[in-house]
């Protein structure tokens, strides 16, 4: 009797014990490591085929179906990616055969436009239940794949899009199965992908990035990267307590009076529309007067109250980087429109 009361506790001790999670950051670099992986590998031209004995299909976890054409429709499997058909199942196309997974929780399709969202990692609570990375969007049937956000929240459950809108997107976030996580809970995004990320202390963290992708992912223009307006003021209206950070000179911001700031920025100068961004963060700054061939020019630094003093470390280069570059390449060309450091 002694001896199983001492297994007992050992298979308790076993049982409680936690793995600690991946962190997004590393999920993140060994993505990156993957791809490069592939990029190099010597046999990435050689085609693979399953021979068999058997095919095992796995677990569909959704079906999206286009209701103006009954015989065109996704199909998601839990880990095994997302499926085509037009022809009523008559035969299937593999469509994520090229992304960094292929579990899946959820899918929406907003038809009209082709838009495809897929959320990573399965919604089944197992112990054999497979992480995901975040969102994923195509605006191209699945031809090409990018990563929106929520790269930690492991499970997705739920994804609905408007169809009326297809950057208009809730998502409801099951997050780590077995450990806490800050990435869980209902999101919502109404430009395409940008709002999707929180900082360590939850508050939310924003920005755009749209090279390759195309500036009017989130504001209406003309989608070409050699077009440049003369000058941009760039308004937006944010939460109190939050920052804007944009393009060009600060011109003030303005107490709406009703729990929101607008942030105002101007760029005098010719730049390229992909080139415009927001970035919307619990900011603090801080700032330095670089001496420079055309005089004194204020260099602006935007960081998370957290990494104030590792910024302020590292950013000592930036003064002598544009040191360096007026040295070889003559006075710094935009003064007019100032220069600054955000993270992002």
């Amino acid at each position: 009797m002694k001896h199983f009361y001492l297994l007992l506790l050992t298979s308790i001790s076993i049982a409680t014990a936690q793995v600690k999670p991946t962190a997004s950051e590393k999920v993140d670099e060994s993505l990156m490591a993957k791809k490069a992986m592939d990029a190099n590998s010597i046999i990435k031209n050689l085609a693979l085929k399953n021979i068999g004995p058997s095919v095992m299909s796995g677990r569909v976890v959704d079906l999206a179906v286009n209701k103006d054409n009954p015989t065109e429709y996704y199909v998601a499997y839990a880990s095994g990616g997302l499926w085509y058909t037009n022809n009523n199942g008559t035969t299937f196309t593999p469509i994520m055969d090229d992304t960094q997974t292929q579990n899946i929780g959820d899918i929406a399709v907003h038809w009209p436009s082709e838009t495809i969202w897929v959320g990573t990692g399965e919604n089944n609570a197992s112990r054999s239940s497979y992480a995901g990375i975040g969102i994923l969007k195509s605006t191209d049937k699945g031809k090409t794949w990018k990563n929106t956000g929520l790269l930690d929240s492991h499970h997705i459950g739920r994804i609905v899009v408007n169809p009326d809108n297809a950057n208009e997107v809730t998502v409801g976030v099951a997050g780590h199965l077995y450990s806490p996580n800050k990435e869980r809970g209902i999101y919502k995004t109404i430009d395409g992908g940008i709002t999707w990320t929180k900082d360590e202390n939850g508050k939310p963290y924003i920005h755009s990035t749209c090279q390759g992708l195309g500036a009017s992912v989130w504001w209406p223009c003309k989608d070409h990267m050699a077009d440049e307006p003369d000058s941009v003021l760039i308004s937006v209206n944010v939460p109190e307590g939050l920052m804007n950070v944009s393009n060009g000179q600060f011109r003030g911001s303005e107490d709406m009076g009703n729990g929101t700031k607008t942030w105002n920025w101007f760029v005098g100068n010719p730049i390229s529309n992909y080139v415009i961004n927001i970035n919307i963060a619990d900011y603090v700054h801080y700032d330095e007067v670089y001496q420079g061939l055309n005089g004194p020019l204020q260099m602006d630094y935007y960081v998370l109250p957290y990494n104030l003093e590792k910024a302020k470390e590292q950013f000592k280069d930036a003064s002598r980087m544009m040191q360096a570059f007026e040295h070889w390449f003559g006075p710094y060309p935009f003064y007019e429109d100032g220069y600054k450091l955000v993270e992002v």
